[in-house]
Protein backbone atom coordinates (compact mmCIF):
# COMPACT_ATOMS: atom_id res chain seq x y z
CA UNK A 1 0.00 0.00 0.00
CA UNK A 2 2.61 2.43 0.52
CA UNK A 3 4.30 1.62 -2.12
CA UNK A 4 0.87 2.48 -4.53
CA UNK A 5 0.93 5.77 -2.63
CA UNK A 6 4.55 6.73 -3.50
CA UNK A 7 3.38 5.88 -7.24
CA UNK A 8 0.32 7.97 -6.48
CA UNK A 9 2.28 10.75 -5.29
CA UNK A 10 4.42 10.46 -8.00
CA UNK A 11 1.87 10.70 -10.64
CA UNK A 12 0.42 13.04 -9.16
CA UNK A 13 3.65 15.59 -9.15
CA UNK A 14 3.54 15.00 -12.83
CA UNK A 15 0.14 16.03 -13.71
CA UNK A 16 0.91 18.68 -11.82
CA UNK A 17 3.56 19.90 -13.61
CA UNK A 18 2.32 18.90 -17.04
CA UNK A 19 -0.83 21.16 -16.16
CA UNK A 20 1.88 24.45 -14.98
CA UNK A 21 3.58 23.74 -18.53
CA UNK A 22 -0.18 23.68 -20.44
CA UNK A 23 -0.98 26.42 -18.17
CA UNK A 24 1.69 28.86 -18.80
CA UNK A 25 0.73 29.25 -22.56
CA UNK A 26 -2.18 31.19 -22.00
CA UNK A 27 -0.90 32.89 -18.78
CA UNK A 28 1.71 35.35 -21.24
CA UNK A 29 3.43 37.83 -18.87
CA UNK A 30 0.31 39.49 -16.67
CA UNK A 31 1.02 36.49 -14.30
CA UNK A 32 3.74 38.49 -12.57
CA UNK A 33 1.73 41.63 -12.70
CA UNK A 34 -1.16 39.77 -11.22
CA UNK A 35 0.12 38.88 -8.76
CA UNK A 36 1.63 41.82 -7.37
CA UNK A 37 -2.12 43.35 -7.82
CA UNK A 38 -3.28 40.61 -5.95
CA UNK A 39 -0.66 40.84 -2.84
CA UNK A 40 -0.30 44.64 -2.89
CA UNK A 41 3.16 44.46 -2.84
CA UNK A 42 5.71 44.58 -5.70
CA UNK A 43 8.41 45.85 -3.88
CA UNK A 44 8.29 42.41 -2.28
CA UNK A 45 7.56 39.33 -5.77
CA UNK A 46 10.76 42.06 -6.97
CA UNK A 47 12.78 41.37 -3.86
CA UNK A 48 12.25 37.64 -4.05
CA UNK A 49 12.84 37.17 -8.15
CA UNK A 50 15.84 38.86 -8.11
CA UNK A 51 15.05 42.03 -9.55
CA UNK A 52 17.48 44.35 -6.99
CA UNK A 53 20.50 42.27 -5.96
CA UNK A 54 20.49 45.25 -3.39
CA UNK A 55 18.14 43.83 -1.93
CA UNK A 56 18.67 40.15 -0.46
CA UNK A 57 15.25 37.41 -0.02
CA UNK A 58 13.76 37.71 3.14
CA UNK A 59 12.85 34.23 4.24
CA UNK A 60 12.11 34.86 7.57
CA UNK A 61 8.41 36.54 6.54
CA UNK A 62 6.81 34.10 3.48
CA UNK A 63 4.21 34.97 1.76
CA UNK A 64 2.33 31.49 2.32
CA UNK A 65 3.00 28.73 5.17
CA UNK A 66 1.60 25.78 4.70
CA UNK A 67 1.96 22.96 7.46
CA UNK A 68 1.66 19.32 7.69
CA UNK A 69 -1.47 17.77 7.02
CA UNK A 70 -3.10 20.78 5.37
CA UNK A 71 -4.32 18.79 2.35
CA UNK A 72 -6.55 21.39 1.50
CA UNK A 73 -4.09 24.09 1.67
CA UNK A 74 -1.45 22.39 -0.65
CA UNK A 75 -4.14 21.43 -2.99
CA UNK A 76 -5.82 25.14 -3.28
CA UNK A 77 -1.83 26.53 -3.19
CA UNK A 78 -0.29 23.97 -5.46
CA UNK A 79 -3.53 25.34 -8.33
CA UNK A 80 -2.19 28.42 -7.24
CA UNK A 81 0.67 27.48 -8.76
CA UNK A 82 -0.19 26.88 -11.83
CA UNK A 83 -2.13 29.93 -12.40
CA UNK A 84 1.39 31.88 -11.24
CA UNK A 85 -0.18 33.53 -9.00
CA UNK A 86 2.33 33.26 -6.23
CA UNK A 87 5.16 33.52 -8.99
CA UNK A 88 8.33 35.61 -6.55
CA UNK A 89 6.93 35.13 -3.52
CA UNK A 90 8.48 32.89 -0.59
CA UNK A 91 6.75 30.03 0.35
CA UNK A 92 7.08 27.59 3.35
CA UNK A 93 5.82 24.34 2.95
CA UNK A 94 6.45 21.66 5.50
CA UNK A 95 5.96 17.75 4.04
CA UNK A 96 7.23 14.97 3.31
CA UNK A 97 10.25 14.96 0.49
CA UNK A 98 10.40 12.29 -2.13
CA UNK A 99 13.47 12.38 -5.19
CA UNK A 100 12.51 12.86 -8.80
CA UNK A 101 13.43 9.90 -11.35
CA UNK A 102 13.39 12.74 -14.19
CA UNK A 103 16.37 15.00 -12.87
CA UNK A 104 17.32 16.83 -10.33
CA UNK A 105 14.94 18.19 -8.55
CA UNK A 106 12.46 16.95 -5.71
CA UNK A 107 8.90 16.96 -4.52
CA UNK A 108 7.33 18.21 -1.27
CA UNK A 109 4.10 16.43 -0.33
CA UNK A 110 1.14 16.46 2.12
CA UNK A 111 -1.08 13.92 2.62
CA UNK A 112 -4.11 13.65 2.87
CA UNK A 113 -4.25 11.11 6.03
CA UNK A 114 -6.02 8.00 3.80
CA UNK A 115 -4.05 7.11 0.40
CA UNK A 116 -3.26 10.00 -1.27
CA UNK A 117 -0.67 13.13 -1.49
CA UNK A 118 -0.38 15.95 -3.38
CA UNK A 119 2.59 18.54 -4.08
CA UNK A 120 5.15 20.48 -6.00
CA UNK A 121 7.94 20.44 -7.02
CA UNK A 122 11.57 21.60 -5.60
CA UNK A 123 15.23 22.25 -6.47
CA UNK A 124 17.81 23.31 -4.52
CA UNK A 125 20.24 25.88 -5.95
CA UNK A 126 23.74 25.00 -6.41
CA UNK A 127 22.81 21.09 -6.38
CA UNK A 128 23.52 19.08 -9.54
CA UNK A 129 22.91 15.59 -7.62
CA UNK A 130 20.12 13.70 -6.77
CA UNK A 131 21.82 12.13 -3.57
CA UNK A 132 22.14 15.55 -2.32
CA UNK A 133 18.37 15.94 -1.83
CA UNK A 134 16.30 14.71 1.15
CA UNK A 135 16.08 10.60 1.49
CA UNK A 136 12.61 9.56 0.10
CA UNK A 137 10.21 9.86 2.58
CA UNK A 138 11.70 12.28 4.90
CA UNK A 139 9.92 14.82 6.88
CA UNK A 140 11.30 18.38 6.03
CA UNK A 141 10.59 21.81 5.80
CA UNK A 142 11.29 23.87 2.27
CA UNK A 143 11.65 27.52 2.45
CA UNK A 144 12.03 29.56 -1.18
CA UNK A 145 10.90 31.80 -4.14
CA UNK A 146 8.17 30.02 -6.76
CA UNK A 147 10.20 30.45 -10.29
CA UNK A 148 9.93 28.96 -13.49
CA UNK A 149 12.13 26.98 -15.56
CA UNK A 150 12.88 27.65 -18.87
CA UNK A 151 9.73 25.58 -20.71
CA UNK A 152 7.18 27.67 -18.16
CA UNK A 153 7.14 25.02 -15.47
CA UNK A 154 7.05 26.39 -11.92
CA UNK A 155 8.59 24.83 -8.89
CA UNK A 156 10.15 26.42 -5.42
CA UNK A 157 13.93 27.31 -5.73
CA UNK A 158 15.37 26.91 -2.12
CA UNK A 159 18.87 27.50 -0.85
CA UNK A 160 20.56 24.33 0.78
CA UNK A 161 20.04 25.61 3.70
CA UNK A 162 16.17 25.84 3.60
CA UNK A 163 15.78 22.66 3.60
CA UNK A 164 15.60 21.43 7.04
CA UNK A 165 14.32 18.46 8.61
CA UNK A 166 11.78 18.89 10.66
CA UNK A 167 12.16 18.83 14.20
Amino acid sequence: MKKFAKVLAIIMTLAISAAVFAACGSSGTDSKADSDSKTGSSSASSQATGDSPSKPVDYSNPSVTIKSGDYNGMKSFANEMLEGRHDGEVIRIDGISTRSSLGVKGSILISDGKSSKIGVTYKITGVDSIEKYPAEDAEVVVTGVIKSDENGLRYIEVPEDKVEPKE
